[in-house]
């Protein structure tokens, strides 16, 4: 890491620069993720939307948890006075 001069203080990049450790610039990567863009755009709305969808239903099974103990409770604690 080279540090930084500014106004007679010294600075360290704390961060690495992709080109440093893989030997891949910027605008390659750029041009690489238009490359699988242009490739694979066409799917990706449909992968986007079942990802969606696969939360929201994660969240429901989550939410829902605690319900279906409770329903299960209540319907042993019903066919008990039965």
């Amino acid at each position: 890491m080279k540090p930084v001069y500014i106004a007679g203080f010294e600075f360290i990049s704390i961060g690495w620069d992709v080109e440093d450790k893989m030997g891949v610039s910027h605008w390659q990567l750029i041009a690489f993720a238009v490359v699988l863009l242009l490739l694979f755009g066409n799917r990706l709305p449909s992968v986007m939307r079942s990802l969606g969808r696969s939360v929201v239903e994660f969240k429901k099974g989550v939410q829902g948890e605690g319900e279906d103990e409770e329903d299960n409770n209540s319907k042993k604690s019903s066919e008990k006075d039965k």
